[in-house]
């Protein structure tokens, strides 16, 4: 057998999951081929998933950046719940299938809810009345209909904005020649 030390970290987790949590785990997957390699489990007796990635330091600015932009929006965290769940129950939650990923999930939402309250604002002059199922069913109609996700880009900078996908002034934002 190899020597821990040739074996990435990922692997070391995830057979040291397999040893210390066998009874524990319904799943178990490591995952290292992706752009994030992650080891993506299920704790049994709760059914909770998990995915652990190591050694990304962008991961803690993501964090704290929904953490901001939850406390500025209510909307956002239990429109996040309940389409977490939704997608989950279709199987469109797992971004290395070609599913939507939580933080791409919440940006979505967020993007909505800033062009929301924009529009609202301008339309009544004050800030809008917020029906969770009303955005519900607004999101998916953007999101599902009429959005164009061939040309159009989400930015959620400066309050938010569309771009044309492929335009030269916003290349350096989602341009990555190492990809």
């Amino acid at each position: 057998t190899a020597s821990s030390s040739s074996r990435s970290p990922l692997v070391v987790l995830g057979e040291a999951l397999r040893k210390h949590w066998i009874d524990d785990l319904s799943y178990l997957e490591i995952i290292e081929n992706t752009r994030i390699p992650i080891v993506k489990f299920t704790h049994a007796p709760t059914n909770l998933s998990v995915d652990i990635c190591l050694n990304q330091e962008t991961g803690t600015k993501a964090a704290e950046l929904v953490r901001r932009f939850g406390d500025a929006m209510p909307p956002l965290r239990p429109l996040t719940f309940v389409l977490k769940y939704f997608m989950a129950a279709r199987g469109l939650n797992e971004p290395y299938t070609g599913g939507v990923g939580s933080f791409l999930l919440q940006m979505m939402i967020v993007s909505f809810l800033q062009h929301r309250e924009r529009e609202e604002f301008h339309a009544s002059g004050s800030e809008s009345i917020l029906n969770l199922g009303a955005l519900l069913l607004e999101f998916f109609e953007l999101y599902g209909v009429d959005f164009n996700y061939v040309t159009t880009g989400i930015s959620i900078r400066n309050d938010g904005s569309y771009f044309p996908k492929g335009a030269k002034n916003r290349r350096e934002n989602y341009w990555q020649p190492a990809r």
